[in-house]
C-alpha cells in the first residue's frame, strides 16, 4: 500500500530529489531515489522496512538476497522483519 506521509518524509530527508540525473544504466531520469539515506534516519527505516516486508508478505520466498553494497542493510532487515533467511 502506498504510504504518501513516507513518502513526504522520504522527500524531507532529501532521498528524493528532482532534476536531470543519468542513472548507472546510461538512462536519464527526471528524479532520482537515494534510499541509503533513510538508513540514517531510523523512524524513516524501519518504516520503509516494514513496508518493503508487507509487500513481500504474498510471495511464496524463502530467503532475501542483497546485493553488494548498498541493498545489503535492505535485505537483511527485511529478512529479520519478515522472518527469512538473508544471503549477500
Amino acid at each position: 500500500m502506498l504510504d504518501e506521509g513516507l513518502i513526504l518524509d522520504l522527500y524531507g530527508i532529501g532521498a528524493i530529489r528532482f532534476g536531470r540525473f543519468r542513472l548507472t544504466s546510461g538512462i536519464e531520469s527526471p528524479f532520482y531515489i537515494d534510499l541509503r539515506l533513510a538508513i540514517t534516519y531510523p523512524s524513516v527505516y524501519k518504516r520503509m522496512v516494514k513496508s518493503m516486508a508487507e509487500a513481500l508478505s504474498g510471495l511464496n520466498t524463502d530467503i532475501i538476497a542483497g546485493i553488494e553494497t548498498a541493498s545489503i542493510p535492505w535485505a537483511s532487515m527485511i529478512a529479520y522483519d519478515s522472518t527469512r533467511a538473508c544471503i549477500r
